[in-house]
């Protein structure tokens, strides 16, 4: 069998165990030749390359994102505001979709070249981040915001917005999967929420949902007259093994056990939340049988999309919280953004692993990095040590996007620019409208903000 592609000699990270000395082969987009030692001499290759100097890995997968929320990129640990309700909420009730765009092309490319090749998104104007994701070549699951009241762009509009979406991009491209996404159980009516959980079921699409975020949340829901979000959304039936839940901060016990028995995946955003003072009780979770996943959230509390912070922040806020060394370990933190993302996705064995029949999504690292050596344990120190300057090369579904700290898909400058351009005139827009800010980004511009 020929294959386009081989990497050989190289260390291979699989998601199960560690080859410290094999080979992957790769054709139309899967991986079709995995083993140790030499690769058979019957297989031919269009390239082959001597990855001696390299380890190579699936690639990572963030679980959740807002990809165009870059715009919010320095701004929310100066500001003294609320990030999510006092800064970005006001924000984004000006979006537009051609700005959602070209903000979405500066966050997808940060995340090819930091080595994320998966992305969970959850954001408006769904049709403009899934058409950066094609131009860019990241594969995604896409969901477009659904919000009813309280949020910036709320209304049947949206709605309709999102059901259209989830029509158009229904098997149009192997690298886009529609999701529905809710935004919140404050933030739709019961009604629509249970509306949306049957259209997901009939049409067999996975949910994402922001949930148990913040005490405004839970105030919201008590008010409702349930304990507390998650109950709710046990009582009302949207927990399940379809849903993909942000967060679950604020949960108890009782919370544990609901999301256990549905088999609702929880992704932890360790880096956003852990700056607010309370972070999820992922050991807690695990302990029950929880499936968690990592995601970074966004540039609004967390001003980047690097998942190997996010793994060691996940690591390190853990321990701090339960008071003990390693209540997740490199391998597990590693198969949150690898084989168990896979799994939360329904692609588990095909995606998020190095194993033959799996799409050939794989981050190649410089193994002689000095930050890689010396190597110890090969998983501890990828996790812990690795930076996105360690990529040789980053590859979705068989083609090669980023090589030596460029993307091959666009012209970084460009994205650059017409991103921040992008941001500038949006959040001029919105400083028109609030003195607040306004005052903010005058004293930015001047360096006289204060941090």
């Amino acid at each position: 069998m020929d294959v386009e592609v081989i990497y050989e000699n190289a260390c291979l990270l699989t998601g199960e165990r560690v080859i410290h000395r094999g080979y992957v082969g790769v054709r139309q987009g899967l991986i079709t030749a995995l083993g140790a030692g030499k690769s058979p001499v019957h297989l031919r290759a269009r390239r082959r390359v001597d990855a001696r100097n390299c380890i190579i890995l699936p690639g990572l997968i963030n679980c959740h994102t807002h990809v165009a929320l870059v715009f919010a990129r320095g701004l929310t640990q100066v500001s003294g505001r609320d990030p999510l309700y006092d800064l970005v909420w006001p924000v984004e009730a000006q979006l537009e979709p051609e700005e959602t765009y070209h903000l979405a092309r500066l966050g997808i490319a940060e995340c090819l070249l930091s080595g994320t090749t998966t992305i969970v998104d959850h954001y408006f104007h769904a049709d403009q981040v899934a058409r950066a994701c094609v131009e860019l070549g990241i594969r995604a699951w896409l969901g477009y915001t659904i919000m009813q009241q309280h949020g910036p762009l709320v209304g049947e509009e949206h709605r309709q917005s999102a059901l259209i979406f989830v029509e158009r991009w229904s098997g149009r491209h192997p690298l886009v999967r529609p999701m529905v996404a809710p935004h919140a159980p404050d933030t739709l009516s019961e009604r629509w929420h249970q509306d949306l959980v049957t259209i997901a079921r009939q049409l067999g699409l996975k949910r994402h949902m922001h949930l148990a975020q913040s005490p405004v949340e839970v105030q919201r829901i008590r008010e409702r007259g349930f304990r507390s979000p998650v109950q709710y959304a046990w009582d009302r039936g949207l927990l399940g093994d379809d849903l993909l839940a942000a967060h679950c901060i604020h949960v108890d016990a009782q919370d544990l056990d609901l999301i256990c028995q549905s088999g609702t995946t929880v992704v932890y955003c360790p880096t956003v939340h852990a700056s607010g003072g309370k972070v999820a009780p992922v050991a807690a979770m695990r302990e029950r049988g929880v499936r968690v996943v990592l995601g970074s959230d966004c540039a609004a509390g967390n001003d980047d999309l690097d998942m190997w912070e996010e793994m060691r922040m996940a690591m390190a806020s853990q321990n701090i919280a339960r008071g003990q060394r390693l209540v997740l370990s490199p391998g597990e933190v590693l198969a949150m953004v690898t084989r168990e993302a896979g799994v939360a996705l329904g692609e588990g064995g095909s995606l998020g692993v190095l194993r033959t029949g799996a799409v050939a999504d794989l981050v190649i690292l410089d193994r002689n990095s000095v930050r890689l050596q010396p190597p110890g344990d090969q998983v501890s120190t990828v996790v812990t040590c690795t930076h996105p300057s360690e990529i040789v090369e980053v590859m979705v579904g068989g083609k090669v996007v980023v090589r030596r700290g460029r993307l091959l898909t666009g012209d970084q400058g460009e994205i650059a620019r017409l991103g921040s351009e992008a941001a500038a005139t949006l959040l001029s827009k919105a400083a028109a409208r609030h003195g607040w800010l306004q005052e903010l980004l005058s004293k930015i511009a001047v360096g006289e903000h204060r941090a």
